[in-house]
């Protein structure tokens, strides 16, 4: 894990989504991708996120402050494929849909992440994680964003190469289920 140099009064928060594996579902292994990591405005070199666990639960944390950014949104867009079905978000406010694309996140990064499915078939794909900007139209908290050019859908659901289903977890995170 690399270290993260802040100015003073900015406040360090460790950020964490859950990664809970359900039915028909394992993750073998998760692995950051190099260089993906976008908080606020920049790229923060040396700061990355780290992961707690096994399967069916990780925990992907970053730990750095909470200042939403278009910079974070658009890396987001650009490294999911910049298709609004290639975008996903666990949580969303009553009957309003959620926005095609986040406007500000607070900050995204990469995993490379392999599944076993049903115990017999293998999955591996670059997935993309961002933490949206506390919007009272929208949230009351800061949701999760996924994204992947493997991903195919939006609303309440998403599916991962027509294979694995992904749902919101609350706010923590996502499952991944057959």
């Amino acid at each position: 894990m690399g270290s993260l140099t802040r100015p003073q009064g900015i406040e360090m928060v460790a950020n964490q989504c859950l990664l809970t594996a359900g039915v028909g579902v394992a993750i073998n292994s998760v692995s950051y991708l190099d260089g993906s990591v976008s908080i606020g405005d920049s790229s923060s070199p040396g700061t990355e996120p780290f992961f707690l666990g096994a399967s069916p639960k990780i925990t992907l944390e970053l730990d750095c402050d909470r200042t939403g950014s278009a910079v974070s949104a658009q890396n987001f867009i650009r490294m999911s494929g910049g298709n609004a079905n290639n975008m996903f978000t666990n949580i969303h406010s009553g009957d309003t849909p959620p926005p095609d694309f986040p406007a500000l996140l607070n900050f995204c990064f990469g995993y490379m992440v392999s599944f076993m499915v049903n115990n017999r078939q293998s999955f591996l794909c670059e997935l993309y994680f961002g933490q949206g900007h506390f919007d009272t139209n929208f949230s009351s908290v800061n949701n999760w964003w996924i994204g992947s050019p493997s991903i195919v859908g939006s609303g309440s659901a998403a599916n991962l190469g027509n294979v694995i289903q992904i749902t919101g977890n609350g706010t923590d995170g996502f499952t991944f289920s057959v």
